[in-house]
């Protein structure tokens, strides 16, 4: 019993550390409400609050570097699916589909314990599914705007939402911190994103992170993330993320038309 009872102390000991970490992400959210007029609405951040907002996550990366050190080993590799959850990619595809799930498909990332955190998710991001999130079509998590959070998200954020949250665009304008949870190097991109309208998929590493007690609102880059928790209900019941690196890769349509057993060339037909 004895050992119990320290580990949930510990644990509330850790829970409690987090939380106060708050204070500094949230400073700019609390000021902004006390501008607001008399009898507004308290439950959420309007468009033009969250544009002003600056977020700091600075402090919350401390406390993972420091409490768990450098992030470990990628626990799972997953290809974007706009209507489905993340599954191994030898797994295969339930059928038949559920068709509310068209309209409101779960969140993408699986729902990872306390034990997971400071590990890493590789997602692989195509660019048809990358344009479909701009152009709001067949990218149902788009339209339905699924990202709570600024530079650190709740679990159940859609992470190409939060790729262009963070900057990444397939256009020439992209931002210069676009992988703001990586403490040490906040735009860690490998490649470079070609000219506009020529594709590239994309493989980003995602951090995860302790639970937060709220998560504030902003506007960046043609995305409003929303609101989560007010400082006084019950916190988000998943984990967090962010993202922590980015990779570019050129689309070679050079021998798309061509079999692969005509790609291969024998150096006896040579002579």
């Amino acid at each position: 019993m004895a050992g119990t009872s320290d580990h949930d102390k510990d644990y509330r000991k850790t829970q409690s550390q987090i939380y106060g970490l708050q204070d500094t992400i949230l400073n700019s959210t609390r000021s902004s409400r006390q501008k607001k007029e008399k009898g507004e609405d308290r439950g959420g951040t309007s468009a033009g609050d969250a544009t002003r907002m600056t977020v700091n996550s600075k402090s919350v990366l401390e406390y993972a570097y420091f409490n768990f050190g450098e992030p470990r080993a990628v626990v799972g590799s997953f290809q974007y699916h706009a209507f489905k959850e993340a599954r191994r990619e030898t797994e295969s595809m339930p059928f038949p589909f559920d068709l509310y799930e068209l309209s409101a498909p779960r969140p993408f990332l699986p729902g990872y314990g306390l034990d997971m955190i400071n590990h890493l998710i590789e997602v692989k991001i195509s660019y048809e599914d990358l344009q479909a999130s701009i152009q709001l079509k067949d990218s149902p998590r788009a339209m339905n705007n699924e990202i709570w959070g600024t530079d650190i998200h709740t679990d159940d954020s859609d992470p190409i939402l939060v790729l262009r949250h963070c900057g990444l665009s397939p256009n020439d304008v992209n931002g210069t911190c676009r992988t703001p949870a990586n403490l040490h190097n906040p735009d860690n991109i490998m490649g470079t994103v070609p000219p506009t309208g020529t594709p590239f998929e994309v493989e980003v590493q995602l951090l995860l992170l302790p639970p937060l007690q709220k998560y504030s609102a902003s506007r960046r880059y043609g995305i409003s993330s929303r609101q989560w928790g007010d400082g006084v209900s019950v916190p988000h019941d998943g984990l967090s993320y962010g993202v922590y690196s980015i990779k570019i890769l050129p689309r070679d349509k050079s021998t798309e038309n061509v079999k692969e057993k005509d790609q291969k060339v024998s150096i006896a037909d040579w002579s």
